[in-house]
């Protein structure tokens, strides 16, 4: 695995540092992540009945980081980067067995490390407006487990694990945008992407301490979502050739 991360990188990079520097860009972006029940996964229930139901939410999360674009020409371009990303969740506990009677909303997120690589194209809709689409494969890794916990009284508790399923994990991407050009200004992005990783990013486990005894619950999450995409790239900087002598 190591060996397959790191001829991936030097691949990459090997592109991007072996072209003319005036075909490279580079930039910055920022990307909401959004919620909702069309793509990517929006919701996920946990439950023992009778004894509690739980219930995972996505909430508004964010990813940003630095972008590098090598054109090709015009048209087609190849991109590369880094982001951290953080994904965040409404956890919603209800607890309904004989006397305890309990309701508790918890907060939590996970972050990951990510590098893109993606091909793009580009029509031309006027001198300065393009349309993009673009799609490729992800490097994610994910430093650390996840965890929180809400009290109901002295001999209850309502407990969150989280638990990624590998340290690095591949994914894809796919995007669809529109970006404005200037000579002077640089460039100026706007887009939407969604990540679908290729396997589980985690294993959420949830349980309720009830006098003494463990009620537990666990599944796998995918971690899919969707962002909305903004990003600027510096002007283009020619390179100045030198008069031989």
């Amino acid at each position: 695995m190591n060996k397959i991360i790191l001829t991936l990188l030097m691949s990459t990079f090997s592109i991007l540092a072996l072209a003319q520097k005036d075909d490279n860009i580079f930039g910055f972006q920022f990307k909401p992540i959004v919620p909702n029940s069309f793509i990517g996964e929006y919701t996920r229930d946990f439950d023992i009945a009778p004894v509690f139901h739980a219930q995972a939410k996505q909430k508004m999360g964010y990813s940003f980081g630095m972008v590098m674009r090598h054109y090709f020409s015009d048209k087609i371009a190849l991109e590369t980067g880094i982001n951290f990303t953080k994904r965040r969740y409404d956890l919603h506990f209800e607890a309904n067995d004989g006397p305890i009677q309990a309701v508790q909303d918890l907060d939590v997120g996970y972050i990951n490390y990510q590098i893109p690589v993606s091909g793009l194209i580009f029509i031309k809709l006027s001198d300065e407006l393009y349309m993009n689409a673009s799609g490729g494969v992800n490097l994610d890794f994910y430093p650390s487990a996840v965890s929180t916990s809400g009290v109901i009284d002295i001999d209850n508790s309502f407990q969150f694990r989280g638990l990624r399923t590998e340290w690095v994990q591949f994914g894809a991407n796919a995007n669809f945008g529109f970006e404005y050009r200037t000579k002077k200004k640089g460039s100026f992005y706007l887009g939407a992407t969604y990540n679908q990783p290729f396997s589980n990013t985690m294993q959420f486990t949830l349980a309720l301490e009830k006098d003494g005894a463990n009620h537990t619950v666990r599944d796998f999450v995918t971690g899919s979502y969707l962002t909305l995409d903004f990003r600027y790239f510096l002007p283009k900087q020619k390179i100045k050739k030198k008069d031989k002598q």
